[in-house]
């Protein structure tokens, strides 16, 4: 939200959201590696330094890279940084602040005051959903409508003789798609 949500990701291209899922992760690692407020801070450093913007997973028809891009590299990037600041190591102490910060580069125009608006009040994560369904999010509701239907009027493949799902334009956009070696 700091950084523009969803008018942020209109604006440029990649994946910004794995480089926002790796801070997330980190605050788990730090908490489970017992690092003080000086080394949350280094940690900080360390996990955006490692962060990614590509959007070249969603050519991976089989959505391996996309969980390692949302979930995996995520984690491995907190875990990582959380182990080297509690082994010793120092780094940048705001990471959110001064020259080539975090900001400058994922959106000049972001914010700074949305990280520590209703700190302590507001929890983000009870605002998340949890994903349901292995697929990408636009199809996530229609999955949803789907399992009702089945509920209420049980039936089983071999009775389906087409299947017609509408979205959005803006989410349902041509993904391309990996080209045959």
């Amino acid at each position: 939200m700091t950084l523009g949500g969803s008018s942020l990701k209109r604006r440029v291209t990649g994946a910004r959201t794995a480089s926002l899922h790796s801070l997330a992760r980190l605050r788990a690692a730090g908490c489970a590696a017992r690092l003080n407020a000086v080394q949350m801070r280094f940690l900080l450093g360390y996990t955006a330094h490692q962060s990614s913007g590509l959007g070249a997973w969603n050519r991976d028809t089989e959505h391996i890279q996309k969980a390692f891009h949302f979930g995996g590299m995520t984690a491995r990037s907190g875990v990582t940084s959380a182990l080297i600041v509690q082994s010793g190591w120092t780094g940048v102490e705001d990471i959110f602040s001064g020259k080539d910060n975090f900001f400058e580069a994922y959106n000049p125009h972001a914010d700074p005051a949305g990280l520590t608006e209703k700190l302590g009040e507001r929890y983000e994560i009870t605002r998340t959903n949890i994903k349901k369904w292995p697929v990408g999010s636009p199809i996530q509701a229609a999955l949803d409508a789907l399992e009702i239907l089945m509920k209420q009027h049980p039936f089983n493949a071999n009775e389906v003789q087409k299947v017609s799902v509408q979205l959005a334009t803006d989410e349902a956009g041509d993904r391309e798609q990996p080209r045959d070696p």
